[in-house]
């Protein structure tokens, strides 16, 4: 993220300050007003404004400040955020909606502008913009929860069911869901479940929320999972012609992982946004989670630096640990159209990727080949339901995630601050920030009529 690059990025030339008299322009080099603001006001602002969870760079003084900054992150492929990329390992076929990476010509206009002092330009003969490219339900219908403000309860890490009544009275069909954290420092992700026998709200209690235990589940029979959120992702949408199926009468499910990292009685007022599908969809969009298996009857490959057959653990001090996950389509699958997927690891994940093969080879599903724990999403396939890859059963599915647990990591060193430790520990399969995962978001359509 940007902010991570501040204490090691100089500011544009003094001789050339952001404003002064030298700043209107300099030779051919670009200029805010006439270069930069273009790219700025389209695909960072959405996020960096005022308002927003990044710092602004709504104006011209905001953003020559940050020149530098700018220039190294998107050259660095970091910002804007987007983690879906092509490489000689995995190249995905199927373009991706709302890819958010701009050009390499817009990221050499940044570089060009920082280097030359940022110059304004005139403002009175100003480029057109387009409106940011925002990620949130800009029109939400409903917005769910909290029953009341969660407390932690320790300084450990948490699983928290909240069970909410939606009042839906027949069958609802949803085209977006977004889950908005209320305390960001200690939401680590968030489930949306549908609970279709409204099981939840007696384990709730007046309370609404219970503990849910351990691992991806909620305790209640017939849960289907609706939407996830993890940061930095943007909302569940549905492609379009399909919508995401709620039961009349069943209750929405979110569970909460808190990371309080030490901290007791850190409040959260998490809600959930929803938008009504238009029209009459004629297919329904799942999620599944495919991974996390933690040996060879699960689905757990061997692989390298095991001591005993195939296990889940990352070696302290080794790069490049991989770990190799397959999953077998079941019977009675026929020809499923595969619409979204993403990736989730912990800090000391670098890299994930997905492959389908269905018996002639393997076909490359996501690739995220520099894994950023602080910007996870779902990448959308930009096809129609005829064009993205399918499944069948008897296809096989592999997730193979890759772990850099050294000091090298910055991701590493964060969590082992967390947890007042020196060096890198082994790593195992779990939930808190110092374990790993290593899972697939897949999102699959069944047709109605």
């Amino acid at each position: 993220m940007f902010l991570m690059l501040l204490a090691c990025t100089p500011a544009p030339d003094s001789e050339k300050t952001p404003g002064g008299d030298d700043s209107k322009g300099v030779g051919d080099a670009p200029t805010w007003y006439q270069d930069v603001a273009p790219i700025v006001v389209e695909n960072c602002t959405g996020c960096h404004n005022p308002s927003g969870p990044g710092f602004d760079l709504s104006s011209y003084e905001r953003a020559a400040a940050m020149a530098g900054a700018m220039a190294n992150a998107t050259s660095a492929g970091r910002m804007p955020p987007w983690g879906a990329k092509e490489d000689e390992n995995c190249a995905p076929t199927t373009p991706w909606k709302d890819d958010r990476r701009i050009s390499e010509a817009q990221i050499a206009t940044l570089a060009a502008w920082a280097e030359a002092g940022a110059p304004e330009g005139n403002p009175d003969a100003a480029a057109a913009t387009n409106d940011p490219k925002t990620v949130g339900l800009e029109d939400y219908d409903l917005e769910l929860g909290p029953v009341q403000p969660y407390f932690t309860q320790g300084d450990a890490d948490e699983l928290i069911c909240f069970s909410i009544d939606p009042h839906a009275t027949g069958w609802a069909l949803l085209s977006g869901i977004e889950v908005v954290p209320g305390n960001r420092s200690i939401a680590h992700h968030a489930l949306v479940f549908a609970d279709p026998t409204g099981a939840s709200a007696a384990l709730a209690g007046a309370d609404g929320w219970y503990d849910c235990g351990s691992g991806s589940g909620v305790n209640v029979p017939e849960a289907r999972l609706l939407a996830t959120w993890v940061p930095g992702s943007p909302p569940t949408r549905a492609p379009e012609g399909t919508a995401i199926p709620f039961e009349a009468g069943g209750r929405v499910l979110v569970q909460m992982h808190y990371h309080p990292g030490g901290k007791v009685g850190e409040e959260d007022e998490t809600v959930v946004r929803v938008k009504l599908a238009e029209g009459i969809p004629t297919a329904a969009l799942y999620q599944t989670l495919v991974g996390n298996f933690y040996n060879e009857a699960t689905g757990l490959e061997p692989g390298p630096n095991d001591r005993r057959g195939a296990e889940f653990r990352i070696p302290a001090n080794v790069k490049d640990h991989t770990e190799t996950m397959t999953y077998v389509v079941p019977d009675g699958v026929q020809d499923l159209p595969l619409v979204s997927f993403g990736a989730h690891m912990h800090l000391a994940g670098v890299g994930l990727s997905v492959k389908l093969n269905k018996g002639s080879g393997d076909q490359c599903l996501l690739n995220v080949p520099a894994y950023d724990y602080d910007w996870q999403q779902l990448y959308d396939y930009n096809a129609g339901l005829d064009e993205v890859p399918t499944v069948s059963s008897g296809d096989v599915v592999t997730v193979q995630c890759t772990y850099d647990n050294t000091l090298d990591n910055p991701g590493v060193q964060r969590a082992l601050d967390e947890y007042g430790y020196d060096e890198p520990q082994d790593i195992y399969l779990g939930e808190g920030t110092l374990d790993e995962m290593c899972l697939a978001m897949v999102g699959f359509v069944y047709q109605v009529r």
